[in-house]
């Protein structure tokens, strides 16, 4: 009789051959133990209510496999980070917006009438100096802050 280096097949191991493969049962059995286990935390009451993070984190405490539980632990983590970051771009007027895997931060800048005539007026001397390109350049540059922060 020949085995399949990967191992019994799902098929044979589904047809009760438990002479050849007496440890695919168990394995299984195991996997569906942690499957209830896993349906029933699930599905206590309180279980699915609360932070993200909250509930990451107790869902750690109840899987028994070490790299899913390190990485509910670092989604976690993660998460607060976002909440972070975002609470301190919420104080500075700005948005954050993530889009396939790129971060984007816009910043709400308003000026006052004071600011927007002092910009102004350098615009205008740098537009009016024919010194040279450069003060051409600046003169630009302000004109396009100007616009943005309308």
């Amino acid at each position: 009789m020949t085995h399949d280096v990967a191992g019994p097949s799902v098929a044979s191991a589904g047809q009760g051959d438990q002479q050849d493969h007496g440890a695919a049962p168990a394995a299984k059995a195991r996997t569906d133990a942690d499957r209830d286990r896993t349906d029933k935390a699930a599905t206590r009451p309180g279980e699915g209510t609360g932070d993200i993070c909250e509930r990451l984190r107790r869902w750690t405490r109840a899987v028994d496999a070490e790299p899913a539980s390190d990485l509910m632990e670092e989604a976690a983590d993660e998460i607060d980070r976002l909440r972070l970051a975002i609470r301190r771009l919420a104080d500075q007027d700005a948005t954050l917006s993530v889009c396939e895997g790129g971060v984007t931060v816009t910043m709400d800048a308003t000026l006052t009438d004071e600011e927007r005539e002092a910009l102004q007026e350098a615009a205008n001397a740098y537009a009016d100096d024919d010194c040279n390109q450069e003060c051409a350049m600046i003169a630009a540059t302000l004109r396009g802050l100007l616009d943005r922060t309308k």
